[in-house]
């Protein structure tokens, strides 16, 4: 008997490792706010982790995105906005990257940057919650058995394509690291 794969299913536990990122988010920027001290080391770690999440679980939804889109015009707009919201997702990552590389070299508080850190944070937050509605959306049915594992099996491509030696388990060990020590 085959197993059943269920491509969303992949997808949100990927979103529940994004909402333990978006804490840990809202809590450096607090930090470099009031000024205390965050390590360059933590900092370094969750740029990895952010960088795999931008770089690989962005695709893999659009991937899934752009076949329910293909398949239902009742998807177009809600994914007309996700889509979008991945490209302003992705500059506001770059925009915090130079910040955070440039904090790095002189630490202490940075309002522009806390700032910066946590419209990010919020937004993963955000549109995550708007993704898990989408994908509750009872048209999802539209994927096929043979559609879900075939997008299951392009997004382990993607992963082990775009992570490389990071994988998205190391990823999600450090991300349980820094969210024990940072959130307490």
């Amino acid at each position: 008997m085959e197993e059943k794969v269920d491509c969303l299913e992949y997808l949100s536990k990927e979103h529940g490792m994004i909402r333990a990122v978006s804490k840990i988010l809202q809590e450096i920027s607090r930090r470099i706010s009031d000024g205390e001290r965050v390590e360059a080391g933590d900092v370094g770690k969750m740029m990895t982790v952010l960088e795999g999440i931008e770089k690989c679980h962005r695709i893999e939804e659009d991937q899934v995105l752009f076949q329910l889109k293909a398949r239902s015009r009742s998807f177009e707009e809600p994914i007309k906005e996700l889509l979008a919201e991945h490209d302003k997702a992705r500059e506001i990552f770059k925009e915090m990257r130079a910040g955070l590389e440039r904090w790095k070299v002189g630490g202490g508080a940075d309002a522009a940057l806390s700032s910066r850190v946590s419209e990010y944070a919020a937004s993963l937050a955000e549109h995550v919650r708007k993704e898990e509605i989408v994908f509750r959306n009872d048209d999802v049915r539209l994927l096929s058995p043979a559609d879900h594992k075939d997008l299951v099996e392009r997004f382990k491509k993607v992963e082990q394509n775009i992570l490389g030696p990071v994988s998205k388990g190391q990823m999600a060990a450090t991300v349980i690291e820094l969210q024990n020590r940072l959130c307490g």
